[in-house]
């Protein structure tokens, strides 16, 4: 015997699927991002500028208010994961950074700075996989070389702990020297 709805069951079931369509459209609005909104990117540009002076109280309020502008901002998350790691707040930093690379972030260091989060919670499988993704795209960028070593080093992956830590040597001393900037 086929099942067919009843008048009950759809009277039932339209709130539940109105409630979903406006959760729907509600998440996925547009919402501006870099190059929409020059308050954001105001915000943005100053936020970085923080970054070099070590003011990331501020830094973060910065990037706090260009989230409150655009939600789905990668950068925003990117730039506030940041701020929150210098302060030492490492869950909400990952969480923020996670949300940016989720988010497809543009941020050059982005992979360095999960995998820095992820060495210290004690995460090393999954800092390793960032850190190679960073080194692969900033090859001579000794940070990435460091923090590497350092997992596979806690992983007890001695030879390429010492491969890593004699690369950021190499990089330390300019044998491939590199400008290394945040952004």
């Amino acid at each position: 015997m086929p099942i067919t709805p009843t008048l009950s069951v759809a009277r039932s079931t339209l709130p539940l699927l109105g409630l979903a369509i406006v959760v729907c459209c509600f998440f996925f609005q547009a919402t501006p991002v870099l190059g929409q909104d020059p308050n954001v990117d105001s915000l943005m540009a100053q936020g970085w500028k923080l970054l070099e002076t070590g003011a990331v109280t501020d830094m973060e309020q910065h990037f706090r208010k260009a989230l409150a502008m655009a939600p789905r901002h990668p950068e925003a998350h990117a730039g506030l994961g940041i701020a929150l790691l210098r302060q030492g707040r490492i869950k909400s930093s990952l969480e923020s950074l996670l949300v940016a690379h989720l988010l497809k972030s543009k941020y050059r260091n982005l992979d360095l700075e999960i995998g820095r989060v992820c060495y210290l919670i004690k995460a090393y499988r999954k800092g390793v996989l960032h850190l190679e993704q960073f080194i692969k795209a900033n090859p001579n960028a000794w940070e990435g070389y460091e923090v590497l070593g350092l997992c596979h080093f806690e992983l007890h992956n001695y030879e390429q702990c010492i491969s890593m830590l004699t690369n950021e040597v190499l990089q330390r001393e300019g044998k491939h020297a590199d400008m290394y900037d945040y952004y």
